[in-house]
C-alpha cells in the first residue's frame, strides 16, 4: 500500500539548534502499520541559548519585536495516516499529550532557532501518502499590504520611518501609502533657490525655532517632504530650468503636503508652455486645500493667467503685485468671475497690471453683499481696462450704495475698493 520511497523523497535531516524532525525512507520491511512506527524519527541537537540569545541582541528592535511574537506560539505535528484523518489539534495540553500517546510521535516545540525553520519544516512531506503538516506562527511579511498599511497607520511618523529602513517590501509600501499614513504638521516651508537652503518653521511665531537645511536635489525633494503636512509654501528665486523639475516633484503622488498657503516670489517660470503647466499641475493638485495664492515680481506674465488662478478655484486670497516691469498679466474677469461664484468670501483681492474690466469687479462686489461675513478689500492698480464711473453706475444700478470712501458697508462688515 505504501510501496518503497524513491530516491527524490529522501531529504536529509536539518541540522539546526533545537529540536529537529527527522527521517528515513518508509520500506514494507521497516513499517509497521500497528505501532506507527517507520513513519519518522526524532533526535536531539545541542541547543546552546547564549548563542541564540546573542542573536537576538544583534537584531534590530522592530524586527525583535515581531520574531518574539513569532516564538511564543507553539507548533504541532498534524497526522494524515492511512485509511483515516485526524482532526487537527488544537494548542492545549490536553490534546497535546492524546497526541503524544496516540500517535507516538514527539511534539516539536517552537524554540527561536526553530522558529527561523518552519518554512522547511511545511515543506516536509512524508512518503507512502502521509504529509507532515507544521503550524506556524504568522509573520510580517505574510500580511497583506492592505492590512499591514492599516496597522502602520498607528505608528508615529518617527516610527514609520524607521519601519521604512527594514525592508524594501515596507519602504515601498509607506511610498505608496504615504497619503494615509500620520504626518509632521509644518506651520511654514521656505524653499529658497538663489541661497541653496530650506527653512522649517514649526511654531505659529515665525520668527522662532527656524531651522536651516542645504538645498537637496530635485530627485530627493519628494522623500524629504513626504512624511510632512505644510500649512504655508513659499517658494523664492526660481529660474526656467528649476521649474518643471521642482514643481513636478511637489506634485508627486506619494506627496501630499497640502498647504493652505502658496506664496511666490521673485520666480521666472519661463514662457515655455510645459513650464506653465507644471504651475498650473501644482495650483490643480492642491486646490482643495490652497485659500491663499500670491505671485510677487513674477513672470513672465504668461506663465501667470486665468488658467493659473481657475486651477486654485476655491480661493480667499488672490494677489498678483508687480511694478510693471514684466508687463501686463493675462487675468481677465473669467478668474474674478470664477471666484465670485465659489461658497466661500473673498478676503482680499490685490491685482495689478491685469486685463480685468469693470464687469470682473461688479461680480466680485455682488458676491460679498450677498452673504458679508468678513471684512473685505479689492485693490486693482494699473488696470487700465477699469472705467471707475462706469463701475459705480453699474451698482448704483443693483441697489449697492458706494459712499465717498469708495467702501460699501452692509451689517457692520465694510468691503474696500482701491482703484488705481
Amino acid at each position: 500500500m505504501f510501496g518503497v520511497a524513491s530516491a527524490a523523497h529522501v531529504r536529509p535531516s536539518v541540522n539546526f539548534k533545537g529540536t529537529a524532525v527527522g527521517r528515513r525512507p518508509i520500506t514494507p520491511e521497516t513499517h509497521d502499520p500497528s505501532t506507527n512506527e517507520g513513519r519518522c524519527q526524532s533526535r536531539s541537537v545541542d541547543f546552546d541559548p547564549l548563542d541564540n540569545e546573542k542573536q537576538q541582541r544583534q537584531s534590530s528592535s522592530v524586527m525583535a519585536k515581531i520574531s518574539h511574537c513569532c516564538t511564543v506560539a507553539k507548533s504541532c505535528i498534524h497526522l494524515k495516516g492511512r485509511g483515516s484523518t485526524y482532526k487537527n489539534l488544537k494548542d492545549t495540553t490536553e490534546e497535546v499529550e492524546d497526541a503524544k500517546n496516540i500517535m507516538k510521535l514527539p511534539v516539536v516545540e517552537c524554540t527561536p532557532s526553530v522558529a527561523t525553520s518552519l518554512h522547511y519544516l511545511q515543506s516536509l512531506e512524508l512518503s507512502g501518502g502521509s504529509e507532515c503538516y507544521v503550524k506556524r506562527p504568522l509573520l510580517l511579511q505574510h500580511l497583506p499590504d492592505k492590512t499591514l498599511l492599516h496597522v502602520l497607520r498607528f505608528l508615529r511618523v518617527r516610527d514609520i520611518m524607521n519601519c521604512q529602513r527594514t525592508c524594501k517590501r515596507i519602504d515601498r509600501l509607506i511610498i505608496r501609502g504615504s497619503a494615509q499614513l500620520p504626518k509632521i504638521t509644518i506651520e511654514q516651508l521656505k524653499l529658497h533657490f538663489e541661497d541653496g537652503e530650506v527653512l522649517l518653521y514649526s511654531d505659529d511665531n515665525l520668527c522662532e525655532e527656524v531651522r536651516r537645511y542645504p538645498m537637496p536635489s530635485c530627485r530627493q525633494l519628494p522623500a524629504l517632504l513626504r512624511h510632512l503636512t505644510i500649512r504655508s509654501l513659499f517658494i523664492r528665486g526660481l529660474i526656467p530650468e528649476e521649474t518643471r523639475p521642482v514643481l513636478h516633484r511637489l506634485v508627486h503622488p506619494s506627496l501630499r503636503i497640502d498647504p493652505s498657503e502658496a506664496y511666490f516670489l521673485w520666480c521666472n517660470f519661463g514662457s515655455d508652455i510645459n513650464d506653465r503647466g507644471a504651475l498650473i499641475e501644482l495650483c490643480h493638485r492642491y486646490f482643495a486645500t490652497i485659500r491663499h495664492l500670491a505671485f510677487e515680481e513674477c513672470g513672465p506674465p504668461v506663465a501667470i493667467s486665468d488658467q493659473t488662478v481657475i486651477a486654485a478655484c476655491e480661493l480667499n486670497s488672490l494677489s498678483v503685485s508687480s511694478d510693471g516691469r514684466h508687463g501686463v498679466f493675462p487675468i481677465t474677469d473669467e478668474a474674478l468671475e470664477t471666484i465670485a461664484a465659489q461658497h466661500t468670501i473673498f478676503s482680499s483681492i490685490d491685482l495689478s497690471y491685469t486685463q480685468v474690466t469693470s464687469e470682473g469687479v461688479l461680480a466680485l462686489i455682488k458676491a460679498w453683499t450677498r452673504n458679508p461675513v468678513t471684512n473685505s478689500t479689492i485693490n486693482l492698480i494699473a488696470c487700465k481696462f477699469i472705467k471707475l464711473h462706469a463701475l459705480f453706475a453699474a451698482c448704483a444700478a443693483a441697489g449697492i450704495d458706494i459712499d465717498c470712501n469708495r467702501s460699501v458697508h452692509i451689517n457692520g462688515y465694510t468691503l474696500a475698493l482701491c482703484i488705481q
